[in-house]
């Protein structure tokens, strides 16, 4: 997803625990997050996937787990390059699931950042055969391939519009870094963006809350801020150096096999 002014060359491995069925008509946050940070416009067609069962809530009883029966509008999206996803974005999935009590989340991969013109991302195809990697077995989570199956800059009010015309009657939480609030009016479709969707910011560790500018609304999310970034992962791989505990094992040993960020 991308922000406004101011957000296959290998073949996928079918996974072991495959991701519930893609989004009909579609296709992530750190400081590399062009899609949340200020995605101008990230829509993502949710589709209704099943509901979470025990194996994907670790720490989590079941009578607190949200389901769509409970919560069928309660939706998260999650925009960025995810170039590549780390742990770090598993964890802002997992505190924003919890803290807004969400149905489901879906991870929506921008083609190209807005605020990023010059800067091309790893293709489409390896960061889409990472993000299987890492969602793997979550079925709360959903990749929606939007963004990068239209092309182009991805604006986030795109997305939004695709999304609201699929559940119509969603709740939509929008995930976005807290360093990208004071650019959200100059988003692309920013007054009907703080009508549509209420966004909640992701801090980095020890990052002072903000107001958000108006008209927008939102929450800060609270847990896990964790000091990682993709940008940070990309120069360890170039440099040799070891990305274990930074990035999910089936995720390292992929950018290890396919050689990629060297």
């Amino acid at each position: 997803m991308q922000q406004d002014p101011l957000h296959k060359p290998t073949e996928v491995k079918p996974l072991s625990q495959p991701l519930s069925p893609p989004l009909s008509g579609g296709g992530g946050l750190d400081k590399d997050c062009d899609k949340g940070c200020d995605k101008g416009s990230q829509s993502s067609p949710l589709s209704d996937g099943p509901v979470p069962d025990k194996g994907c809530d670790e720490g989590r009883d079941e009578g607190s787990q949200p389901s769509l029966l409970q919560h069928p509008q309660r939706i998260g999206l999650f925009g960025g390059s995810f170039d590549p996803v780390h742990l770090g974005h598993l964890l802002v999935a997992q505190a924003a699931r919890e803290e807004l009590d969400l149905a489901r989340l879906f991870f929506i991969p921008a083609a190209q950042s807005p605020f990023k013109p010059d800067t091309r991302p790893t293709s489409a195809q390896e960061r889409l055969r990472l993000l299987r990697l890492a969602l793997a077995g979550k079925t709360w989570c959903e990749l929606d391939e939007q963004e990068i199956s239209r092309g182009g800059v991805s604006y986030t009010i795109d997305t939004v519009h695709d999304v609201a015309s699929r559940l119509p009657a969603a709740q939509l939480f929008y995930l976005i870094g807290a360093d990208h609030l004071p650019q959200l009016p100059q988003w692309r479709g920013a007054e009907e963006l703080a009508r549509r969707v209420e966004f909640v910011a992701i801090p980095r560790p020890g990052q002072a809350q903000r107001p958000f500018p108006a008209p927008f609304r939102g929450r800060w999310l609270a847990g896990f801020p964790l000091g990682v970034s993709s940008s940070q992962i990309r120069e360890r791989v170039k440099a040799g150096r070891p990305i274990e505990h930074l990035v999910p094992d089936a995720v390292a040993e992929a950018i290890r096999n396919n050689r990629l960020y060297l």
